[in-house]
């Protein structure tokens, strides 16, 4: 991220050369975001921060859509894969970003029911809210 003295980085352990999350520290108020890298395939770091402390950041609204999870980029070198609206959306930009889809461990319940809760307060604190229903057809 800009500062990444600010953040701690989000580990990786291999399990099937696959990114696997580290938990966040609840009691802390820890979020993820991501750095979306430019390049010809979309890729990104992620970083947990302080949410009251965290670098500037946008926050992503978009349609998760209804089918499987098809398109892959690599999260900190590791293979993660997303649906293909958020595929399209991370091919057009490069910042910083919070994600619910890739800033939360969506395979861990309590982190997600912990995230859901913090969502308002994720939103209210971005510098931008931007909203993404697809690609025009």
């Amino acid at each position: 991220m800009e500062d990444t003295r600010s953040g701690r980085a989000s580990t990786t352990r291999h399990r099937d050369q696959c990114y696997i999350y580290e938990p966040l520290q609840y009691r802390e108020g820890e979020i993820r975001l991501l750095k979306i890298l430019p390049g010809a395939r979309p890729s990104c770091t992620i970083e947990h921060f302080l949410l009251q402390s965290a670098p500037r950041y946008k926050a992503v609204s978009y349609r998760w859509g209804t089918g499987p999870l098809f398109k892959e980029i690599l999260m900190n070198n590791y293979p993660i894969k997303i649906s293909d609206n958020l595929f399209d959306f991370l091919s057009q930009r490069a910042s910083i970003l919070w994600i619910d889809q890739l800033c939360i461990d969506q395979s861990s319940i309590s982190e997600k029911n912990h995230q859901v809760a913090q969502m308002g307060a994720i939103y209210s604190k971005a510098l931008q809210i931007l909203v993404w229903l697809g690609n025009g057809t």
